[in-house]
C-alpha cells in the first residue's frame, strides 16, 4: 500500500503576492490590513440622542416659524439632525480603514479644496452686501478665521458659512449654488481619512468623533438658546415647550 503523503501542498503562485497565513501583514493592498473599531462613548452617544430630539421637535409646525424668526432656519435644524444621526450610526462600531494609500489622501485634499472656493466665494459675497453698510454682519460668515486650519474646523465653519449665505440672501448666490455648497461639504465629510499608521489613525478618528459631536451640541444649544428666548421662563403657558427641549422651566439658560 502506498504511503499517503503528508507534506503541505506548495503555494499557490500569486505574482510575488503571497495569501499564505504566514505572509507579511504589512504586505499588499493597504485596505486589506486590521482595521480599527471606535465606539461613541455613552457621554456622546446621549449628546446626538439629545440632538436629533431637540432637531425633531423644532420642526414642528407648532415650532418652526417662530424659530425661524429667532434665526433658527429649516436648513439650520435639518442639517443638524442629519449631522448627528450620522456620526451617531455611522461612528459606533464604525470600522476605520488602517488605510487606502495615497488615493484616499488625494480624493480628500481635492473635496477640501472644492469646498474652501465655496465658502471664499460665499465670504466674497457676504463683503460685497455687508463691507461698507454692516461689517459686523461678517462675522456670520467667519470672514478672516482660519477656516481650513483643520478637518474638525472646516466641518463646523462650512456648515456656519452656508447657512448664513442661504439666510441672509447675497448678490450672485441662488438656490442652487448653496444646494452645490451642501453637496460639497457633505463629500468632504464623508471622505476617507489620509493615510496614516493604525495607531496614529485610531487617534485622528477619535479626534474627529470628538470634535464632530461638540458641533453638533453647540448647533443644538442654539436652538435652545431660541427656544429660551421665543417662550420666556415664568410664563405658564410655556412651560410644555421648555419641558420639550429640555431647557429649565423657571430661569433662562446660561
Amino acid at each position: 500500500m502506498a504511503q499517503a503523503n503528508t507534506q503541505p501542498a506548495p503555494a499557490p503562485e500569486s505574482g510575488g503576492n503571497s495569501s499564505s497565513p504566514n505572509a507579511n501583514p504589512n504586505a499588499g493592498n493597504a485596505a486589506e490590513r486590521s482595521p480599527i473599531r471606535l465606539k461613541l462613548n455613552r457621554r456622546q452617544l446621549e449628546a446626538l440622542a439629545l440632538a436629533e430630539v431637540i432637531c425633531r421637535n423644532a420642526q414642528k409646525p407648532a415650532y418652526a416659524p417662530t424659530l425661524s424668526n429667532h434665526g433658527i432656519t429649516a436648513a439650520f435644524v435639518t442639517q443638524l439632525l442629519t449631522d448627528a444621526t450620522a456620526t451617531r450610526t455611522e461612528t459606533t462600531d464604525a470600522v476605520v480603514s488602517t488605510g487606502d494609500g495615497e488615493a484616499a489622501t488625494a480624493s480628500q485634499s481635492t473635496k477640501k479644496q472644492t469646498l474652501l472656493r465655496r465658502l471664499r466665494r460665499i465670504q466674497s459675497a457676504a463683503k460685497q452686501k455687508y463691507l461698507y453698510v454692516d461689517p459686523q454682519r461678517l462675522a456670520d460668515f467667519l470672514v478672516g478665521q482660519p477656516i481650513g486650519q483643520s478637518r474638525a474646523i472646516l466641518m463646523q465653519a462650512s456648515d456656519t458659512i452656508i447657512s448664513a449665505g442661504h439666510s441672509q440672501g447675497l448678490p450672485g448666490l441662488d438656490t442652487s449654488f448653496y444646494d452645490a455648497a451642501t453637496n460639497d461639504r457633505t463629500a468632504y465629510v464623508d471622505a476617507k481619512q489620509p493615510q496614516l499608521d493604525e495607531k496614529a489613525q485610531a487617534q485622528q478618528a477619535r479626534a474627529d468623533v470628538k470634535s464632530f459631536v461638540e458641533s453638533v451640541s453647540h448647533r443644538r444649544r442654539q436652538i435652545q438658546q431660541a427656544v429660551d428666548t421665543a417662550w420666556p421662563p415664568g410664563v405658564d403657558a410655556n412651560v410644555e415647550v421648555r419641558k420639550l427641549f429640555r431647557i429649565p422651566l423657571d430661569r433662562s439658560i446660561a
